[in-house]
C-alpha cells in the first residue's frame, strides 16, 4: 500500500461515523460462528444510514479454460481492493461447472455512495453494480444467499468464491 493510499484509508476511518453496526465484529462473528447465528445478527443490527450493500455482476460471461483461473481472477480483484477492507466486506460467487463462468458479488461498504477505491479499482469496470435494498424481498434473498453461498441462486447450483473482508 502506498503512503497516498495509507492517509486515504486513515482519513476515511477517522471520518466515519460512530454507530452500532461494527463491520469488523460483524466480519469476526461472520467467519468465526455458523451463518443460522450470523446472518440474522447481520439483519437485526444492520445500519442503513451508515452502510448500504451492492449486487455486482460481471457483465460478460467469463470465458476461461479451468475453474482455478477464475478464482485468481477475482483474487486479484480482491487484493487490490485491499485499501478498502476496513470500509468493506464481499462476498463473490463464482457460478458454473466449465467455461463460461459467472462471477456475482455481495458487497457492504460504509457509507451511501461507492467508495471511491472501489471504482477506482479498474476491475470493477467490468461489473455492473446497483444498490440493494433490504425493505425488497427479493433482495433480501440475495444477500441471505450470498452470505449463506446456499440457495438457489436462480437456479443455479455448487457456487465456489472468496470473501473480501
Amino acid at each position: 500500500m502506498t503512503e497516498q493510499e495509507k492517509v486515504a484509508t486513515e482519513t476515511a476511518e477517522a471520518e466515519a461515523p460512530k454507530v452500532e453496526f461494527n463491520l469488523e465484529s460483524w466480519k469476526r462473528l461472520y467467519c468465526n460462528s455458523e451463518i443460522t447465528e450470523s446472518i440474522p445478527w447481520f439483519f437485526e443490527h444492520f445500519d442503513s444510514e451508515h452502510f448500504t450493500i451492492w449486487f455486482s455482476k460481471y457483465n460478460t460471461p467469463v470465458e476461461m479454460p479451468q475453474r482455478f483461473m477464475v478464482n485468481n481472477l477475482v483474487g486479484g480483484t480482491i487484493q487490490r481492493l485491499d485499501s478498502l477492507s476496513r470500509n468493506g466486506f464481499g462476498s463473490i460467487l463464482i457460478f458454473g461447472e466449465q467455461s463460461p463462468y459467472e462471477i456475482e458479488a455481495l458487497w457492504v461498504f460504509t457509507g451511501h455512495e461507492l467508495p471511491k477505491e472501489f471504482t477506482d479499482c479498474a476491475d470493477t469496470e467490468c461489473y455492473d453494480t446497483r444498490k440493494m435494498d433490504l425493505n425488497n424481498e427479493a433482495d433480501k434473498v440475495i444477500i441471505k444467499e450470498f452470505l449463506a453461498w446456499e440457495g438457489d441462486f436462480g437456479g443455479r447450483k455448487n457456487p465456489d468464491g472468496r470473501l473480501f473482508k
